[in-house]
């Protein structure tokens, strides 16, 4: 029987497999996990996407793209707001290797 690795750099080598777009997708797919997981701790607490951009004082779309996991350009007292607004609050952290360094 193969192992994995041996199976996957051969798909690799022939052109069977993109790296890079494995990465992507897999980013993507946590994203939307994220996603998923901020609407429904939303949903959980009875609020719509109106009644957190009210308290946020930021458009529904806006609270829309956090909940999609577009936040590149979203300002972290944005982000704070937003989990304040749903009884919690944000953690930023470096992550380097294994290594995580909490700075917030």
């Amino acid at each position: 029987m193969k192992k994995w690795r041996e199976v996957r750099a051969k798909a690799v080598q022939e052109g069977r497999l993109d790296e890079k777009k494995a990465q992507e997708h897999k980013a993507r797919m946590i994203a939307d996990e994220r996603a998923y997981k901020l609407a429904e701790l939303r949903d959980h607490f009875g609020l719509r996407q109106e009644d957190v951009a009210e308290r946020l004082h930021v458009s529904q779309s806006r609270v829309s793209r956090i909940e999609r996991g577009d936040i590149d350009t979203a300002q972290v007292s944005t982000l704070r707001a937003y989990a304040q607004a749903l009884g919690g609050d944000i953690e930023i952290a470096v992550r380097v290797g294994s290594d995580r360094i909490p700075i917030s």
